[in-house]
Formats: structure tokens, sequence, C-alpha cells
């Protein structure tokens, strides 16, 4: 069950990122850049369109509420970040896949309202359902907010260190 679920979840990372960032960012940016909106500009519409787009894809999820819309819409522009930075999906589906395993397949949280039934560890959650998302999971809760941003410092820390100039990228891949 447990090779099961890994695969499963490089699955979703990889169909996510695809469709949602690999997809439509380009197709976006490059639909406002015919006009005589700034290619910058336009990639900041298609982020936020594309985050838009994936919290309400999860708006149907179990359990799901607003506040998980919303941070689920702040994941969308974590995950975003690096492909337009880089022009490239690979960290946005690494980070996609490493958010969804561990918290699901290491720790046994709900992964956007879902339930796993394998994981390596079984923490059990107390506290406020605004602090722990409740039964959405850490996506809903302000616990999540600090993960987002935290993975977010941390991927700019990367790419600056690894020599990456941080401005949106014009080349998709």
């Amino acid at each position: 069950a447990f090779v099961f679920f890994f695969v499963r979840m490089i699955s979703v990372g990889f169909y996510e990122e695809l469709m949602t960032r690999g997809y439509l960012i380009p197709n976006i940016t490059e639909g406002f850049t015919l006009g005589k909106i700034t290619p910058q500009k336009a990639t900041i519409i298609a982020i936020t369109v594309s985050s838009a787009l994936f919290g309400i894809m999860h708006a149907g999820n179990p359990n799901s509420s607003v506040t998980a819309v919303i941070n689920i819409f702040l994941a969308g522009v974590m995950l975003a970040v690096p492909f337009v930075l880089t022009g490239r999906l690979a960290l946005s589906i690494g980070i996609h896949f490493s958010w969804n395993f561990f918290q699901a397949g290491i720790f046994g949280f709900r992964v956007s309202g879902l339930e796993v039934r394998s994981s390596l560890i079984q923490i059990q959650q107390g506290g406020s359902d605004w602090w722990t998302g409740g039964a959405f999971g850490p996506e809903a809760g302000v616990i999540g907010i600090l993960g987002i941003l935290l993975i977010l410092a941390t991927t700019l820390l990367y790419l600056k260190w690894s020599g990456k100039k941080l401005e949106f990228s014009d080349q998709f891949k």
C-alpha cells in the first residue's frame, strides 16, 4: 500500500503541476502579452489565475472550507514561483510531491481533505481547527500557511545560492 501511495503522490504532483502551472501559466502569460501588458505583469496575472483555479479544484474535496481554498491558492503561488523563476516544472513537481507525500505518507495527516490509510507515523493532531486545519488537514490551518512560507523562502534561497537570478523566465519548459 505504501509503494502504491508513493507512486500515486508522484502522479498527482506531476499531473497537477503540468495542468495548473505547466499549461496555464505559459498560455495565460502569452495571451496577455499580446496586448499592452508587460511580460512580468502578464506572468503575475497567470500565477494568480492558475493559483485561483488550483484552489477551486480542491474546493470539492471532503471537509473543504473557504480557508482551505485560500490556503490552497497560496500553495499554488508557492508552487508557481519555482516554475516562473526557472522556466522548468521539475522543482515545482518535486515540491508538490514532497508536500503531499510527507504530510500523508510519513506523518499520516490528511492531504486536501483526503484521508490516507497507510503512513509511516500516525500523529494525532490536537488544537483548534484554526491552527491545525481540522478535518481538511494542515493545508486549511495556520500551520499550513507557515509551511507554505517556509517552503517558499527555502526555494528562493536555494535558487539564489545556486546562482539563479530571481527574475521571471520568459522561456517555459
